[in-house]
């Protein structure tokens, strides 16, 4: 079970090579598609010459193997999609994170938040946990200078940032939001 699983995982020594309880949290890489290009990204940066991990068309992962993955893990207390693209652009997310909230798993999405404004209803009516907007920057020249996006995006980010909140709240939801 979940519980037993944690226990082994919190009275374990933490130094040891070989551990003795199965993954606490599960980190899904749903997406690797991305709708930004910030310069710094591993996956998408078009000034990283020979990256070995640029993007190439690599598939979106589809409802059924996220399921396999939960089997095969059902101990895992948590649920994070993230990724090296936009999970918010997978087609299956939503039910991803029904599915893992259904298997008694903690769930949080990590995002750049450009595309938050069209999935605000989505995101209040699921049973996601937390959300994480990846800003970058608390300034939008430094959000520039890092990313090498246009400050628009940063603004962008930030509006749609300020909407989901004032949608949480208007909906008393306990929906965690916060951002990097």
């Amino acid at each position: 079970t979940q519980a037993h699983n944690y226990i082994k995982y919190r009275v374990s020594k933490k130094n040891k090579e070989i551990v003795n309880y199965q993954p606490i949290r599960l980190g899904i890489f749903t997406k690797y598609e991305c709708n930004l290009n910030c310069q710094m990204c591993l996956t998408h940066s078009p000034l990283i010459p020979d990256n070995p991990y640029k993007y190439t068309g690599a598939r979106e992962m589809d409802f059924e193997m996220f399921k396999d993955i939960i089997k095969r893990f059902r101990t895992a207390l948590g649920c994070c999609f993230i990724g090296n693209g936009e999970p918010l652009l997978c087609r299956d997310l939503f039910k991803m994170i029904e599915y893992a909230h259904i298997n008694k798993m903690y769930t949080q999405v990590f995002t750049n938040g450009f595309e938050l404004n069209r999935f605000i209803d989505k995101i209040i009516g699921s049973p996601l946990n937390s959300i994480n907007v990846s800003i970058n920057s608390n300034e939008p020249q430094d959000y520039k200078r890092i990313t090498g996006l246009d400050v628009g995006v940063f603004e962008r980010i930030i509006k749609n940032t300020k909407d989901l909140i004032d949608a949480r709240n208007k909906h008393n939801s306990k929906l965690g939001i916060s951002a990097t």
